[in-house]
């Protein structure tokens, strides 16, 4: 029942003021999966799905209180990667046997996040919204950390989902590290998820810290920032250690922080500080990252190579609209019933919609990188800038790092803060590019 109204609710807010109902939903969006929805043909149906089919109407109904703007090819390599996505599901060698309506049904819930990108392009069309999201997407993301904290340090399954789903949550979601010990998973369904997650928050929320000094409540942001490489250390996902590091680098090269003192001490301390609550918690950090070195016998790494081998061979039976999903019935025959992912996102992708949707995403990810670096380096708002930072070197660390070693687009939420980075990068962008045109044409 709290469901339904909840639902419901999301529904007709979304139908009425799209705009905010949009921005107002970035502040659950750590919390897409903590709660118990109904199904419709076997699928599950969440707010999200009420949020874009409501706004999507609601659009279509008074085209006249919205406008597009240009998304400098954006819209159309996203449009191409729906297409795609959509052929592959409709042509999946399984899809036969099921009826009419649920091919439909399960075409439209694997594009329906990805629809996400066009609401939000449309939504946040002043700049103080824009902003407004950005600060609920931080606070979501901390509260989520915080629920990580608590499950990491305490040794604690805690989850927040209710009924029947929060059965297949706490049956399905928890990881362990080794022995008896559990890894932070905060709101997601896995540690490595977690990690993949938090990695953009932490890249946009430490952008803001030393790019936009008169960001207000700064002293907050910080303690938040703290608040999520926490949580992020405790989910012991090696993948996403890597790729942070590699976001932290970069940021720290490109604002040349490595000339400031205090920020060199500060690294230290944060080293010094890793290492005593390694010690005192028995939570062997270093330990966890220094066995990769022997990757081809490291317990998480060969299953890697496995999984790598057998899903290349499997996208090359299908290259250009792949299967409609990885998890058939002869890939969980193969893996013997066990959890199925590539554990690449491209491999993912390719096996799940061809090769033609892999270069889409990839001309996505770099049009994404130049279009946040450009507003990096040319924005005059440092609010601006800070995000164009933050994008840029949170998706190197994602997508070009951790994306080879986790598939971070088969998980809702890391799934809808891509869109939604993308959407917004595309926004900075073409304000920035409007401004350098008026000012070449001296208006």
């Amino acid at each position: 029942m709290i469901s339904a109204i909840v639902l419901a609710l999301f529904g007709i807010l979304g139908f009425v003021v799209p705009r905010k109902t949009i921005l107002f939903s970035l502040l659950f969006v750590s919390l897409w999966l903590e709660w118990n929805f109904p199904q419709i043909m076997g699928i599950r149906i969440g707010i999200i799905d009420m949020l874009v089919i409501a706004t999507v109407l609601s659009m279509a109904i008074e085209p006249d209180r919205y406008f597009w703007i240009d998304t400098h090819g954006m819209g159309f390599c996203v449009f191409g990667y729906i297409a795609i996505s959509m052929i592959a599901v409709w042509l999946n060698p399984d899809a036969g046997s099921r009826r009419l309506t649920q091919r439909i049904w399960e075409v439209y819930k694997a594009v329906y996040i990805s629809l996400l990108f066009f609401i939000f392009v449309i939504a946040f069309k002043e700049p103080k919204r824009l902003r407004l999201s950005v600060k609920l997407f931080i606070v979501s993301s901390v509260f989520s950390a915080c629920l990580g904290i608590v499950q990491g340090v305490f040794q604690i399954p805690l989850t927040i989902a209710a009924g029947s789903y929060a059965d297949a949550y706490n049956n399905g979601a928890l990881f362990i590290m080794s022995g008896d010990k559990f890894r932070a998973f905060g709101t997601l369904w896995a540690a490595n998820d977690f990690g993949n997650y938090l990695m953009l928050p932490l890249a946009v929320a430490g952008a803001l810290i030393v790019i936009d000094y008169d960001i207000r409540r700064r002293k907050v942001l910080i303690a938040g920032t703290m608040v999520l490489f926490a949580a992020f250390l405790l989910t012991f996902a090696r993948s996403s250690w890597i790729g942070f590091a590699t976001t932290a680098a970069v940021i720290v090269w490109l604002t040349k922080l490595y000339k400031n003192r205090m920020f060199l001490l500060g690294a230290i301390g944060l080293f010094v500080a890793v290492i005593i609550l390694s010690n005192i918690s028995g939570l062997d950090v270093f330990g966890r990252m220094t066995s990769v070195k022997n990757f081809r016998n490291d317990p998480a790494m060969l299953p890697r190579f496995i999984r790598w081998r057998y899903f290349f061979n499997r996208s090359l039976e299908r290259p250009f609209i792949g299967f409609g999903t990885v998890a058939d019935p002869a890939t969980f025959e193969f893996f013997n019933y066990d959890a199925v992912s590539p554990h690449n996102t491209y491999l993912s992708v390719a096996v799940r919609r061809g090769y033609v949707a892999v270069a889409f995403i990839a001309i996505i990810i770099f049009k994404s990188l130049a279009m946040s670096y450009h507003v990096f380096k040319n924005s005059p708002h440092p609010f601006e800038r800070a995000i164009g930072l933050g994008v840029f070197t949170g998706f190197i660390g994602l997508c070009l790092v951790s994306g080879f070693l986790d598939a971070f687009l088969e998980e809702t939420q890391v799934n809808i803060v891509f869109w939604y980075l993308v959407a917004i990068t595309v926004r900075l962008y073409h304000k920035l590019k409007t401004t350098e045109v008026s000012i070449d044409q001296g208006t």
